[in-house]
Formats: structure tokens, sequence, C-alpha cells
């Protein structure tokens, strides 16, 4: 029998990796700008990297909103999977265009992904069942 992980754990592990996620994301597109800063000018470059720390503690919660909600209406799936489609539309700032286009790409990508699985799991019952 298999135990339950409680609501408030599987939100706390969501804000977590979002918190992770909005880390490596914003530490690869801000620190080589901080850290030739902290070379020419210290008090700019200790200004920028408070800046990042800054962002990243108010893009967090904001990025775990909706898998959060989808979460706590039973979405599991769904919430793990739109989490990156929310960390990408708040930091990379793509055209609307574009955005769409990798949004439905990414869409089709994961719920294709979902269907492989299920119907892998499904065949892996039935030879279990009759083998």
């Amino acid at each position: 029998m298999t135990k339950k992980i409680s609501l408030w754990k599987r939100l706390g592990l969501l804000l977590l990796v979002s918190l992770v996620l909005n880390s490596l994301v914003q530490m690869l597109i801000d620190l080589p700008l901080v850290i030739s800063m902290f070379g020419a000018n210290t008090p700019y470059g200790w200004h920028l990297l408070l800046r990042m720390l800054l962002k990243i503690a108010m893009l967090t919660p904001v990025t775990a909103l909706i898998p959060g909600l989808l979460m706590l209406f039973g979405r599991g799936f769904t919430a793990w999977a739109s989490l990156p489609m929310c960390i990408l539309l708040l930091l990379l700032g793509l055209a609307p265009i574009q955005l769409g286009t990798f949004l439905i790409g990414y869409w089709i990508c994961a719920v294709l992904a979902r269907l492989g699985w299920l119907k892998a799991r499904d065949f892996y019952y039935y030879l279990r069942a009759n083998g």
C-alpha cells in the first residue's frame, strides 16, 4: 500500500522546484554581468547581485501560483508540466507570437509524453498479468 503525500508537502516541493529553476535561470542570465561588474565597480556589482536575489525572491511565488492552484484542484501532472511554462513566460519575455508557438509545441509534447507513459504502463500491466 502506498502512502499518500500530504497536499502541503507537494505544494512545498513545487515551491522549492520553482525556487531552484528561477535561481538557475537568473544566474545564467545575470551572473556574468555581475561578475564583470565586481572587477570594474564593486558597489555596482553588489547592487546588481542584490537586485538579482530580489528578482528571484519575487518571481518564485508568482511562477508557482498557477501550478499551485492546479495542484490544489488535483491536477498533479498538469501542475508539474505547467511550471516550466510559467517560468519561461515571466523570465524570458518572448514576443507573444513566439511564446504562443512555443507553448503550443510544449503542450503537445507534454500530452504525447503522458500518452506514451500511460500506454507503456498499461502494456506492462498486461504483460505482468498474462506472463
